[in-house]
This record gives structure tokens, sequence and C-alpha cells, in this order.
């Protein structure tokens, strides 16, 4: 780990809220937090991690990034009560906003060890093969030793960062990975709470709503909740698609009506006098099959019903409409979703 300050890297990044990737440089004048590793085969010293390998800080961050940074080197020297005093850590990142990411992201790294510790059990008994133990750094000790009251303090502290941060452009990075962790054991509050959001968006914002309906059913995990979700963000698009479609149609319509303008003034400049005057009389029958046959139509558009084409803010109203009807549905059944996933990591919820 290493400050840089008034110090140009030629190592190109582009900023990213938490940390660099890309092609623009550091700053010089600013200060960051560089995180550094030796390649194995190389040994070249290269960033740890393309996206948090380097953070710009303010020097209150910085100084909290030095306290954790030593509070952890403490834990790996004691080398006693590690799992208890990590997860004691962690919540500590949690606290702070330079750090709550980094926090929630170790976190939920440890429940998902706990699914891949399931899964390689399951693939042993079935003689599958597994990937070696060793091959993760993650700790499901973590979360299986979470406590309630662990639990509890972490909640509170995403309901009271999340008031502020939902809609900002980094919510889908930062506050996804915290919700995601939260979600393990208080997934009907989060997601009650995020629809009383919903329901006070201006309904003319398709945006904000759009975030909120795909925040929401990412929660719940509910596959037809998704479909809903997705297809409310897809109608713009679909419906620059029929225009598109439409504006080809008629234009191919007004190419036959010219091929066959033309093609009749050069019958007329062909025939004879004779067969001119035979044209003569098929065209004025035709003229006539064309007056009834229009006449026929016009009818049947008077008796036949018409079916209204919606608007997109009409499609987005039904949809709309469509997600809350499956939201209370989902509500009444204890936000239980039906896919192969509903009772993931129970056991250790319930401690």
């Amino acid at each position: 780990m290493e400050t840089a300050e008034n110090a140009e890297d030629e190592t190109e990044y582009e900023y990213h809220p938490y940390g660099y990737r890309g092609n623009s440089k550091l700053t010089v004048g600013e200060k960051y937090l560089l995180f550094f590793v030796k390649d194995a085969e190389t040994a070249k010293i290269e960033l740890t991690d393309s996206v948090s390998g380097a953070k710009k800080l303010n020097d209150y961050d910085l100084g909290i990034h030095q306290k954790r940074i030593g509070e952890l080197k403490e834990i790996i020297e004691k080398k006693e009560n590690q799992i208890a005093s990590l997860t004691e850590w962690l919540i500590r990142c949690l606290e702070e906003s330079s750090t709550r990411w980094d926090g929630a992201y170790d976190l939920m790294a440890s429940f998902d060890a706990v699914e891949d510790k399931e899964e390689s059990e399951e693939a042993k008994e079935i003689k599958r093969f597994v990937i070696d133990e060793d091959f993760y750094s993650r700790t499901p000790e973590i979360a299986e030793n979470l406590t309630d009251s662990q639990k509890n303090y972490i909640s509170s502290i995403y309901f009271s960062s999340i008031q502020n941060g939902l809609y900002k452009d980094d919510a889908d990075n930062f506050y996804y990975s915290l919700s995601n962790l939260v979600s393990h054991w208080d997934k009907s509050r989060i997601v009650m709470y995020a629809y009383n959001i919903l329901q006070s968006v201006d309904k003319s914002d398709s945006d904000k709503i759009g975030q909120m309906m795909n925040y929401i059913s990412t929660i719940i995990g509910d596959e037809q909740l998704n479909e809903i979700s997705s297809g409310y963000a897809a109608i713009d698009a679909e419906n620059n698609v029929g225009e598109v479609e439409n504006e080809k149609s008629e234009a191919s319509e007004a190419d036959e009506t010219e091929y066959k303008i033309e093609e009749t003034g050069e019958i007329e400049e062909t025939e004879t006098v004779q067969n001119a005057e035979r044209i003569e009389i098929v065209q004025k029958i035709e003229q006539v099959e064309n007056v009834q046959s229009e006449n026929t139509k016009e009818n049947k558009k008077e008796t036949a019903p018409q079916t209204e084409k919606l608007t997109p803010a009409q499609m987005r109203e039904k949809i709309l409409q469509d997600f809350t009807n499956r939201y209370v549905y989902l509500l009444a059944r204890g936000f239980a979703v039906e896919n192969e996933n509903e009772n993931e990591l129970a056991e250790i919820n319930q401690k």
C-alpha cells in the first residue's frame, strides 16, 4: 500500500467511483491510495485490481483507510480469533462511506463462499469435479458465524445510508452490494422500503421508475417480476423499431405505385388506336369496381371494432400496474420466489 501525491503515473486509468480502469491518467496534484502486488512470473509491480487498486481520497478518507489497514495488519499478526476479529473489522468498514463498498463486497463474498461450499459438497456426493478449496480466498465462516446483533447493525447502516444515495449514478455498484448482503436476512424490509419509494416517484419520471423496478425485482429474485421490469425498460427501443418499420412499409408502397404508373404510361404509348379504345373500356370498368371496393372497405371500417394503439406512456402505465400486481402477490407470500433459489442460505439466516 502506498499513497501518491503530486506524482504522475505513466499507466493510464479511467476514474471509477471505487477505482480506475481504462485510459485516463492519474491527475497530478490529487491524492491517491494505491495498492500494489508483485507479479509472481514477471516480478513486475502492478495494481492489485483494475477497479479498486487506486482510490482518489481526501485527507479524512485517507486517514480512515490508513486506520483500517493498520487494524487489519494487527489481526493478521495476532493469528488468534481471526474470524471474529475480521468480521468486526469488516463491519467497521461499513460505518464509513469511503470504505463501505469494500466491507460490503467482502462480506457478500463470504456468503458467496458458503454457496460455493454447499455446491462443492453436493458435487462430491455425485462425484463431480470440484475446484480445490484453496482456490478461493473467500471465507465462508464469516457468513456462517454472523450474529443477529451484527446483522441488525448492518441493516441499520444500510437503511441510513440508502436514503440519500438510492438515485445516485453509482447506485447499481454501491448500494446493490450492500442491499444484496442485507437481503440475506432482511429482504422483506428492504423490498417494502423500496416499493414505498417507487410509489412516491413522479409517474412522468420513467428513468427513476425503471431503476426502482429493477432494484426491487433484483432483490426479490422473482423471474416473472424481472421480466416485467425488463419490459418497462424496453418500451422506447421497441417503439423506435416500430416507427422504422412503418417508414419502410410506406416507402415500399410508394415505389410500387410509381412503378404501376410508369408501366401504364408505356402501354398507352405503344398500343394502336383500336387497342387504346379497348383499354379505355377496361379502365372504366376497373374504376367502377374500385369505387365499389372502396365503399365496401369504408363500410367495414365503420362496423369493425377499432383496436386502439397504446402510446409509450400508456404502455409504461400498464407494465407498472402488472409490476404492482405481481409485487402484491409476492408480498402475500412473504416474497417467497418461485424458482430454484427459494431456500438459499435458509439455515444460515435463521441463526
